[in-house]
């Protein structure tokens, strides 16, 4: 026969089940927890002195990150999977170069210009709209997975080359043709027209997969579009291809589960 749980009714299987039904409260980041994931020691920006300049603290079930607000000097920060949502803390830390806060759960940004950050992953929060981020230096920025209506403001970044916004909300591209942009991800959202894209003169792949194009007018002309993915998108007539002819760079395009495709093989 096999085992039996522990107890008249599966005792043990309940126990289990119950277990795994508790929700853990976020805790607040203490000095032991810092103290672990502090590294690497490195000349303070002033020259005055050596303080350590990464923390890594992944997920720990974090949600009150108050105590980093001493940690003038840190400049690589990660704490990925956890459940902070207050970035206000980190407000005073005007030396960071890198930011990682995917998967925790901020609903919006709060965070003033920081003046060197280059990195900032912001991917798989429940952010919905952002509006005015103003980062001077910063590089690459990742919003993938938030739940994104909107997203405006981004002129106040003219170094950003890598913009990612896959798997959000956005049913409009305005406001993201950045001329600095290298990178832009933009599948599996609800877009229906490009015309916001116009600026986007220094990407080479654009990737609309799965979005509600129907419209294409507004593809930049004078970038350097290579290859545009429009599959599964909503483009039902041959003349709404006529806006790509003016894309002289374009050398590979799909529009696989378009309606304008049906008939064909």
């Amino acid at each position: 026969h096999p085992p039996q749980p522990f107890g008249p009714k599966g005792g043990r299987k309940m126990a289990e089940e119950g277990e795994e039904e508790e929700v853990q409260q976020p805790e607040a980041l203490t000095t032991e927890l810092i103290t672990g994931g502090l590294k690497t020691l490195a000349k303070t920006v002033d020259g005055t002195g050596f303080a350590l300049t990464h923390f890594e603290l992944p997920d720990s079930n974090v949600g009150d990150i108050e105590a980093l607000a001493g940690y003038k000097h840190l400049r690589y920060l990660s704490m990925p999977g956890n459940a902070i949502s207050d970035l206000k803390p980190l407000s005073g830390i005007e030396f960071m170069l890198s930011l990682d806060v995917s998967r925790n759960a901020l609903v919006n940004v709060e965070l003033p210009s920081l003046a060197y950050l280059q990195v900032l992953n912001l991917a798989g929060n429940k952010l919905k709209a952002v509006q005015g981020m103003v980062m001077p230096m910063l590089r690459h920025l990742d919003m993938s997975g938030n739940e994104l209506e909107t997203v405006g403001g981004l002129e106040g970044n003219p170094a950003l080359e890598v913009l990612l916004l896959h798997d959000n909300k956005l049913t409009s591209s305005d406001g993201l043709g950045l001329g600095s942009l290298k990178k832009i991800t933009l599948t599996g959202n609800q877009i229906a027209n490009v015309a916001g894209l116009a600026g986007l003169v220094g990407v080479e792949e654009l990737d609309l997969t799965g979005n509600a194009v129907e419209d294409l007018a507004g593809l930049p002309a004078e970038g350097k579009i290579a290859k545009l993915n429009l599959q599964g998108c909503k483009v039902d007539a041959v003349e709404k291809l006529d806006a790509l002819a003016e894309i002289k760079t374009l050398k590979e395009l799909s529009l696989l589960e378009n309606p304008v495709m049906e008939g064909f093989d």
